[in-house]
């Protein structure tokens, strides 16, 4: 009996270090391209393809498992899926430029994320102990610093008047947002609404590693 709780306990330790491993590897990856986001749409949508090839209870039952190890296993595997970057990653690069995309936000959407950034308070999740307002600020917010870079990128290749350039995905980049802050605190049925959110679009498949990326640079701050 004994013997068994040990293993079990091993198992779920294994489990959970495995499963840190691949989050680490998958968010190194995703700020390779960073600021060049359409950089992640081959990854995006072999991802949104093979989700909509998994079984739906299993991706509700846990959807961030179901996206960290599958991306993760791609970009391992595959350069065809996403090229792999020869250039380091600078992370004190990205942590300028996303602390010049804080100052150009609105004032209140930058005060609420001050805020947060100095009280030392985790992004991901904060979530049910903040107000609703907050929420929606930083939600916000985030997806404004987000669309921010789709137009920087848009004008470093040319394409600001052209009629082929999609608008920045500002509804997709806050729902995104919204999924990452709430992550840890969702129940059934919003595993199943987030679930079918992931099949609809590769978009909102891209959306959301780069908003797990987000997080990540915003608590280095």
């Amino acid at each position: 009996m004994e013997w068994s709780c040990v293993r079990t306990s091993s198992a779920q330790c294994s489990s959970a270090m495995a499963a840190e491993c691949m989050h680490r590897h998958l968010i190194s990856v995703v700020l390779q391209h960073w600021g060049i986001p359409r950089k992640l749409d081959p990854l995006a949508a072999e991802l949104h393809q093979r989700l909509h090839c998994l079984d739906l209870r299993c991706l509700v039952t846990d959807p961030w498992r179901c996206v960290i190890t599958l991306s993760s296993r791609m970009t391992r595997r595959a350069t065809q899926v996403l090229p792999r970057q020869r250039e380091p990653l600078h992370i004190a690069h990205l942590l300028d430029q996303l602390r010049s995309y804080i100052t150009r936000l609105p004032g209140p959407h930058r005060t609420a994320l001050e805020q947060i950034i100095s009280s030392g308070k985790r992004l991901s999740p904060p979530a049910l102990d903040l107000p609703p307002l907050q929420v929606t600020l930083l939600t916000q917010a985030r997806a404004l610093m987000r669309c921010d870079r789709e137009t920087e990128d848009n004008d470093c290749d040319g394409n600001s008047d052209s009629t082929n350039t999609l608008a920045p995905p500002l509804i997709e980049a806050k729902s995104a947002a919204f999924w990452t802050l709430h992550y840890n605190a969702l129940g059934y049925f919003e595993r199943e609404v987030f679930s079918h959110w992931l099949r609809h679009s590769p978009v909102h498949v891209r959306e959301l590693l780069l908003a797990c990326a987000d997080d990540v640079l915003l608590e280095m701050l």
